[in-house]
């Protein structure tokens, strides 16, 4: 049974957080008939999400992000409910079911033509009233965050 791992922090780091008693969800992707046992720790604001599944394609990676992601957020919700922090949970890393680590970095290049009030590197918009709507553009075009709305 291929595992792979997604690893990553509570933010801000100043905060920890640790369970030790989370439930291990199981969730079956109908449309591909894939059994997924996830396991989720949180020790000291480090996160890390094992999951099982049984058989694994890299083009699967971004249904399985999508599940992991949900799960560890929900996890840290509770905490921050639980105590009135602002924290939120960032995978950095991604583990292979041969080993392989990947840094986790989401792009998106068809943005890149669309930005035309300035170019990056060294570039700033020439007037701060630009930046919400780039922040509702970037949001809109990129959907990177699961089941975020534009």
């Amino acid at each position: 049974m291929p595992t792979l791992y997604f690893k990553g922090k509570v933010l801000p780091e100043t905060v920890q957080i640790s369970f030790t008693d989370i439930p291990k969800p199981k969730w079956v992707w109908e449309e591909e008939g894939i059994t997924f046992d996830f396991v989720i720790r949180i020790t000291n604001s480090n996160v890390e999400v094992e999951c099982k599944l049984d058989r694994y394609q890299d083009s699967y990676m971004e249904e399985i992000y999508r599940r992991a992601f949900d799960l560890a957020r929900a996890c840290v919700n509770v905490a921050a409910f639980a105590t009135g922090l602002g924290v939120t949970v960032f995978f950095n890393q991604f583990i292979k079911p041969d080993g392989t680590v990947t840094a986790l970095v989401f792009t998106n290049p068809n943005l890149v033509p669309e930005c035309t009030a300035f170019k990056m590197p060294g570039g700033w918009p020439t007037s701060p009233r630009i930046l919400p709507g780039l922040v509702s553009i970037r949001t809109a075009k990129s959907q990177r965050v699961p089941h975020s709305l534009p």
